[in-house]
């Protein structure tokens, strides 16, 4: 199933006080990354994999994972920051997943040019955050 057909804004997915402190944890370190010149962008399986001690999600390919990198940027979108999940991107291509630009056009982006959309972002993210 993927995350799009379970998202919910306002969910904690079952795991109740630990939804919140999984998306500090991985917020945190998608900022710090994103401040540094020699990284930016985070692994999705690198930040899985940093959740587990908090959240299991088992592979960053749980729904639930996605989802929670959702509210992450729904969060910081609201407070005029952007799309934070952009710079969460897959090992082999350092691009980000369909969830990215699914989340860019629910925020009325220009998806239809997806490297275009994902440069701006990118561009905007840095400004903000460097």
């Amino acid at each position: 199933m993927p995350w799009v057909d379970i998202y919910d804004r306002h969910s904690n997915y079952g795991y109740g006080p630990l939804w919140q402190q999984a998306k500090k944890m991985a917020k945190d370190r998608i900022v710090s990354n994103l401040k540094k010149p020699s990284v930016v962008v985070t692994i999705y399986g690198d930040l899985a994999q940093e959740l587990k001690p908090v959240i299991d999600f088992g592979t960053p390919h749980n729904p639930h994972f996605h989802c929670l990198l959702g509210q992450i940027s729904d969060e910081e979108e609201e407070q005029g920051r952007g799309l934070l999940s952009a710079v969460v991107v897959r090992k082999e291509d350092r691009q980000p997943g369909a969830g990215f630009f699914h989340g860019a056009d629910s925020h009325g982006r220009d998806t239809t040019n997806e490297m275009a959309c994902w440069t701006t972002e990118l561009n905007r993210l840095l400004a903000i955050w460097t």
